[in-house]
């Protein structure tokens, strides 16, 4: 019979425990503080679920059928949520959760109720704010919660999220860790790698006062500390005033509160300096005893103790075996991006080069698996290096060597791009030319089939992206509430980014067929740089070239006027002219 409760270190080779206990289970076996904790494993959530099982599904199968749109996650979230709290536990499992508080807290203990759905801390996805959590729970009130933490694995966050990850079809299966509650003085997140370089050997402290609610909601002012891992010599402190802090409302009877930091506290470090050494100290041994780096939370009490509350691998790091070498170029993306970028405008950037790339390689033949195994990839196509976007190079040329024979059509996106071209390599041999021909079928017949379609797919994309472009300029974004202007972000997600890869597409062709020409007129014995521009000049229907045909209209008719003829010969000053 499989366990239904399990307690501290059991839980690191438990089944059924999700990702949370499981990870939790880890540290606890690795020797590492961490408070005491019970996992109920995703049998207990079955059983509530398959007596729901009826409502569950035909809220979902309504949901999928619908217009997806935020108000409809949440009108089946609302009916899922609504069966699984008047289920509630069965009895059985009622009376052994109340057992096993008995006997691992205090009678007077306020604990943590966290989701641990399977699959939620894995190193592809992470459902981290995607389910619910309640701090500061009494005893009495822990089976409740048990419920709604089962019902937010459906919650609107939760499927619009898995949708996203393309994981909607995957069963759902929670399960819930118990945890006492550290009334923390400080707390915040570690990583054991710098996830905004993707680099090994430099550790991020992230720390602000009161519960770690604040730091990871982002509702209290953090200090940002740079670690060098192997020396454990603070690189770089930004300490920040603090104002306000997330604590225990033992006023109210549980749950927390934000309050005021007091005015003797809001300059200081979070964390003195013994608390920081003993946090890094903890850190470099996460980073000996887990292959994968981490985000950490942590927790520090009134008395000094440090705890750690949970940790998972960090979801965007690109795993390079073998290799620490990344080349960035801004060649081509400067043009879209010319300026100073703020780390906001670039999770848009990110998420639009990974949703559109993706589904261009599912476009042109690779199949899921790969997609899901090279997620790390898609996610970063582009870098932000101090405040600028970047081209991640090394990550597109794994794009093209995701389909066997692509690596030879390389040199062209070079020339589009004004890279130098690199070295080929060398052209396979017939043995594995044999072993990839299948997948080199597969690619040739994508080719094609996109080829002879793209006509149609171009003409479609126009129709859709007129649609939603008079959809978007019908509303009024002054008048939209925050979930709604969310709402509409999202959909415009779904109907043009996930939908946008016809643009790329031509792109490829575009770029094979300008590469071509230019060698058939050098095989001539014509000059196949400039007569291939000037054969080419005269295309029309390119929304990209019109402001260039702007321009030109523009000098035309300045030449055409005496008087501003005369203004351009007076004035050799650009900026002064214009002025």
């Amino acid at each position: 019979m499989k366990p239904r409760i399990v307690v501290g270190g059991e839980a690191a080779a438990a089944e059924g425990v999700g990702g949370k206990a499981q990870n939790l289970g880890r540290l606890v076996e690795g020797g590492f503080p961490v408070p005491p904790f019970l996992a109920l494993t995703t049998e207990v959530y079955r059983e509530v679920e398959e007596r729901t099982r009826a409502e569950v599904d035909a809220a979902l199968a309504s949901w999928r059928s619908g217009d997806e749109s935020l108000a409809a996650a949440e009108e089946a979230s609302a009916a899922i949520r609504s069966a699984f709290l008047a289920a509630g536990l069965s009895e059985q499992d009622r009376a052994a959760v109340e057992a096993a508080l008995g006997e691992r807290f205090p009678a007077d203990a306020w604990v943590a109720v966290r989701s641990s759905a399977l699959g939620e801390d894995s190193e592809t996805d992470s459902f981290a704010g995607q389910l619910d959590t309640f701090l500061y729970v009494p005893l009495s009130e822990v089976p409740a919660k048990v419920v709604e933490c089962f019902a937010s694995a459906y919650s609107p966050r939760a499927l619009l999220y898995r949708r996203t990850r393309g994981l909607e079809q995957a069963p759902v299966a929670a399960g819930v860790v118990i945890q006492l509650m550290v009334e923390a003085r400080a707390a915040g997140v570690l990583f054991t790698a710098d996830p905004t370089r993707n680099e090994r050997g430099r550790l991020v402290v992230s720390a602000g006062l009161g519960l770690g609610e604040g730091v990871v909601a982002d509702l209290v002012e953090t200090d940002s500390v740079f670690v060098d891992l192997a020396s454990g010599e603070v690189a770089e402190a930004v300490i920040r005033s603090k104002t306000e802090r997330v604590a225990f409302d033992r006023a109210g009877g549980g749950g927390t509160k934000v309050e005021q930091v007091p005015a003797e506290e809001a300059e200081q470090p979070a964390l003195p300096e013994d608390q920081l050494e003993a946090l890094i100290g903890l850190a470099r041994r996460i980073d000996e005893a887990y292959e994968r780096p981490q985000d950490v939370e942590w927790a520090v009490d009134g008395a000094g103790e440090l705890f750690l509350l949970q940790t998972r691998p960090i979801t965007t790091w690109l795993p390079d075996p073998g290799r620490r070498e990344r080349i960035f170029d801004n060649s081509n993306v400067v043009e879209g991006y010319p300026k100073v970028t703020t780390p906001l405008t670039f999770s848009f950037v990110q998420r639009a080069y990974e949703v559109i790339f993706r589904e261009s390689a599912r476009a042109f033949g690779i199949k899921d698996s790969v997609l899901k195994r090279e997620r790390g990839l898609f996610g970063h196509m582009v870098a932000l290096v101090d405040g600028r976007v970047y081209y991640d190079l090394l990550n597109w040329y794994r794009l093209y060597g995701l389909v066997p024979g692509m690596e030879q059509r390389v040199v062209a996106w070079e020339a589009a791009l004004g890279l130098t071209s690199r070295e080929l390599p060398p052209p396979p041999t017939f043995r594995e030319r044999l072993a990839t021909l299948p997948a080199r079928l597969r690619g040739v017949r994508f080719v094609l089939k996109n080829f002879f379609g793209l006509d149609r797919e171009v003409r479609a994309f126009e129709r859709r992206f007129a649609r939603v472009q008079s959809h978007f300029r019908s509303v009024q974004i002054e008048t939209l509430e925050g979930e709604d202007l969310v709402e509409l972000y999202e959909r415009l997600i779904r109907d043009l980014l996930e939908r946008w890869e016809v643009t790329t597409v031509n792109d490829f062709y575009t770029f094979q067929l300008y590469e071509a020409l230019g060698k058939q007129l050098e095989a001539a014995g014509l000059d196949g740089g400039s007569l291939r521009n000037d054969l080419l000049c005269g295309v029309t229907g390119m929304e990209s070239v019109e402001p260039v045909r702007s321009l030109v209209n523009l000098a035309h008719e300045a030449r055409e006027s005496q008087a501003l003829r005369a203004r351009f010969a007076a004035q050799p000053d650009d900026l002064a002219l214009w002025q």
